[in-house]
């Protein structure tokens, strides 16, 4: 019968160990970082692949190599998905919160070599996301890219019909191309 109580005994602590290791905790300082559990949940359309497919699904009918402005998360995800030419060093881009918006952006849109490209303003945010704020990689906040580009961009853009063109949009997201205008030379 004593055999008996350790099989149970050594059962039970197995079972807990099992039920501890899949549900994340946390115990004073100690928190469990290997649970699976969360990885569980859909969060493709939120925070993952789906979330901006229907952009690039529509910047992979454009040419190969067509240059792109846009904020630096945006830029990121496109040009790691897609052989599209934004921001050189991309992953640095977003690590460093540079953007195509800094600066006199209007001007630089207008007069500097813009010609032809696609300008993305992207307004749909993603969820939080509990992997960055778990692993420390990117900020918990990091596909709230409304807030990375000017507010007023869009006005601007649409008081300008010479000089940029709409050319897609869909559910918080729009594409603008930047026109060749002979004025500005």
């Amino acid at each position: 019968q004593g055999q008996h109580v350790v099989k149970r005994v050594w059962s039970g602590a197995m079972i807990g160990a099992f039920v501890i290791a899949i549900f994340p905790f946390r115990v004073g300082d100690f928190v469990n970082l290997t649970s699976r559990f969360p990885s569980l949940i859909s969060v493709d359309r939120f925070n993952g692949a789906h979330l901006y497919g229907d952009l690039i699904n529509f910047l992979a009918t454009q040419e190969s190599g067509k240059r792109i402005f846009t904020d630096y998360v945006t830029n990121y995800v496109v040009t790691s998905a897609l052989d599209l030419k934004g921001r050189p060093s991309a992953k640095a881009s977003w690590q460093l919160r540079r953007s195509d918006f800094d600066g006199d952006y209007e001007n630089n849109f207008l007069y500097y070599g813009a010609d032809d490209a696609l300008l993305i303003i992207n307004n749909r945010n993603g969820k939080l996301s509990w992997s960055g704020k778990t692993s420390k990689h990117w900020a918990e906040d990091i596909l709230n890219v409304s807030s990375y580009s000017p507010r007023d961009l869009k006005k601007f853009l649409d008081s300008r019909p010479a000089d940029f063109s709409p050319v897609w949009q869909n559910d918080k997201i729009f594409v603008y191309e930047i026109l060749r205008n002979p004025n500005h030379y």
